[in-house]
């Protein structure tokens, strides 16, 4: 799914620990297993997310 993960050194501290930078998408896949959507939520308008849930759900059904 294309997942990526990095550790990253606090600057100010990093003998406190690290952060993780990663991917942030959301995977809408279907009853069958198929990947339908990838959204990304920094980029995605959540209403327009919402809109294409409720246009795969009509597609593609839900269990």
């Amino acid at each position: 799914f294309k997942a990526y993960y990095e550790k990253v050194p606090i600057k100010d501290n990093p003998e406190v620990g690290y952060l993780v930078d990663h991917t942030a998408f959301i995977y809408l896949i279907d009853k069958k297993g198929i990947l339908r959507i990838i959204f990304r939520p920094a980029n995605d308008d959540p209403k327009r997310i919402a809109q294409d849930i409720i246009q795969v759900i009509k597609i593609f059904g839900v269990e």
